[in-house]
């Protein structure tokens, strides 16, 4: 599971220049649904990749960064 908190997600949107959509625009919604993401993370025992050091977007992790911690996840499951 790569959690990057709603605010973030918004604010790259932002920095991207792309428009949000209908749910993207609702921020209830989105608040909403990474309560539920993190919800059901913890209850099924997925692995969290946090794409962010601190929740803010200045403390965003780069690509390589998260697929480094993603890559060792996998490989820990691979060989049990």
């Amino acid at each position: 599971f790569l959690h990057i908190p709603w605010q973030v997600g918004i604010e790259l949107k932002k920095r991207k220049g792309d428009k949000a959509d209908l749910h993207e625009s609702n921020l209830e919604h989105l608040r909403l649904a990474e309560q539920v993401y993190l919800e059901l993370a913890a209850k099924r025992d997925w692995f969290r990749v946090d794409c962010t050091r601190d929740g803010t977007i200045d403390s965003l992790r780069d690509k390589e960064d998260i697929a480094n911690e993603l890559y060792e996840k996998v490989i820990g499951v691979l060989r049990g």
